[in-house]
């Protein structure tokens, strides 16, 4: 299969399987914008295995063609294959990283989404803060900045200008679980925002 000249997929639909492109060569005019419609991996376990492969030969001929967006776009699509193939308790483990990087942020690509809990885990953060602090603006600001520096823990807030809110909070016997959760969470929300942002402006 040779494609000489510019290959526009715009607006296509791919029912049942994704395209093949083994041993093809193609222009490197080739366009996939608004793709109407990608199949969902399916059930079975062999055709999840040839979307999966397809999908992995589109990622490598974007790559060879340096269009970085594409290339992601085909990598997301290889992933969420990958995830049908996950099948089993053993296997579990590694389907549920594969939803929650999916989820929390299109696999490196969904800035919005990214964003979204990132700032979102901070809110309900602040929300459970408030319930030990002083009811007033004073309570409701210390619990918005202490959860700020609970989720950026590496910042050492606490030890610097949060330092004296701490140790009120230190007398609330929740306080180390939600200090931990979000310490946890914090770290991983954020590498996922800054990754999203690496890879929408195709830096390094």
């Amino acid at each position: 299969m040779v494609f000489t000249t510019t290959t526009d997929f715009k607006d296509a639909t791919f029912l049942f399987a994704p395209p093949e492109f083994f041993d093809a060569k193609v222009s490197e005019d080739i366009i996939w914008p608004d793709v109407a419609f990608f199949p969902k991996p399916p059930h079975d376990k062999s055709k999840a295995e040839n979307h999966k492969r397809a999908y992995e030969r589109l990622s490598l001929m974007m790559s060879k063609l340096e269009k970085t967006h594409d290339k992601h776009m085909f990598f997301r699509l290889e992933m969420r294959a990958r995830r049908a193939l996950e099948t089993g308790w053993r296997k579990f483990p590694a389907k549920a990283m594969n939803w929650f990087y999916d989820i929390s942020c299109d696999y490196g690509y969904g800035f919005g989404r990214a964003l979204g809990f990132w700032l979102g885990h901070m809110l309900l953060g602040a929300a459970v803060l408030v319930i030990p602090a002083p009811h007033n603006w004073a309570g409701v600001g210390n619990a918005f900045a202490t959860s700020f520096a609970n989720a950026h823990s590496f910042l050492g807030l606490n030890r610097g200008p949060l330092k004296t809110v701490y140790a009120q909070y230190a007398k609330w016997d929740w306080f180390n679980v939600v200090w931990t959760v979000q310490g946890l969470l914090g770290i991983m929300f954020l590498f996922f925002l800054l990754l999203t942002i690496r890879n929408r402006f195709k830096m390094g």
